[in-house]
């Protein structure tokens, strides 16, 4: 199968992520998996070094917006790596729990309710693949449940 692009998926819970990395690869996705930061400060690579290297050549990343840190009020906040990861150049689709915060309205990104279903989720990624393979505005699309 032709790869279709690089994601990063970037999910705390493992089995979530598991299942979300088969659907992304069974669609042709180069995919590689983040549990996101960890104990023990719950701080990432990607705020001690400013780029996260897992970033780097990806077409999209998806990001669970609740971190593990997040509960405490520890490490990197979701806001800090979504920040990151559009600065590195990818889209973003960003996963909301119930209790997040939605993304900030000047960070234009596609949204989907955590868990997103299989559809949704694949869907979400190829309208953003497609926006940077056309050079359009690939954060400006929303989408609801």
């Amino acid at each position: 199968m032709e790869n279709a692009g690089r994601v990063l998926l970037v999910e705390r819970d493992w089995a979530a992520r598991e299942r979300m990395g088969r659907w992304l690869e069974d669609a042709g996705y180069e995919t590689l998996a983040c549990p996101g930061p960890s104990e023990p400060d719950y701080n990432c690579v990607a705020s001690r070094a400013g780029r996260c290297p897992l970033a780097v050549g990806a077409s999209v990343v998806v990001l669970d917006l609740r971190l593990e840190g997040a509960p405490a009020g520890d490490g990197t906040t979701a806001g800090e790596l979504l920040t990151c990861y559009l600065s590195e150049g990818a889209g973003v689709v960003a996963l909301q729990r119930i209790g997040t915060d939605p993304p900030r309205r000047d960070e234009q990104v596609v949204v989907l309710p955590w868990p997103p279903e299989q559809t949704a989720l694949l869907k979400a990624v190829r309208s953003v693949v497609a926006g940077r393979n056309l050079g359009g505005d690939h954060h400006a699309a929303r989408w609801s449940a």
